[in-house]
């Protein structure tokens, strides 16, 4: 697929305290999942910066999940939205390294709007 990438970033860098392999390997897992499933032909990955907090945004223009779907995404093995069974571990994965950085993994959009996981981690 053609796919448009962007990345917004602040000019300065933000630290997150943690262990850079698993934060590396949660924000690989969402922008994975928005390439396969999401993204028909945009991704968006954005970096913010708050006085308490750093926020990572992958945006895509999919259709998103339903709440109850997003439920079952954050934990291991949930059965994705054709009723298969599939390792299911991605935002599985990426939500227990958010957990283990006391940080946040939520999800707004869908359904029209273009779908945002929101990944959050306390400064």
């Amino acid at each position: 697929r053609d796919v448009t990438l962007s990345l917004d970033t602040p000019k300065r860098e933000i630290l997150i305290p943690g262990e850079r392999v698993s934060l590396r390997e949660a924000l690989t897992n969402v922008i994975d999942n928005a390439l396969r499933h999401g993204a028909p032909s945009r991704l968006a990955v954005r970096v913010r910066e708050e006085a308490e907090a750093a926020q990572i945004e992958v945006e895509d223009d999919g259709p998103g999940m339903s709440r109850e779907r997003q439920e079952e995404v954050v934990h291991r093995f949930g059965r994705p939205a054709g009723g298969e069974r599939t390792g299911g571990l991605g935002f599985a994965i990426a939500a227990e390294v958010c957990r283990a950085h006391r940080g946040t993994l939520a999800f707004r959009g869908g359904s029209g709007e273009p779908f945002v996981v929101v990944l959050r981690f306390p400064r």
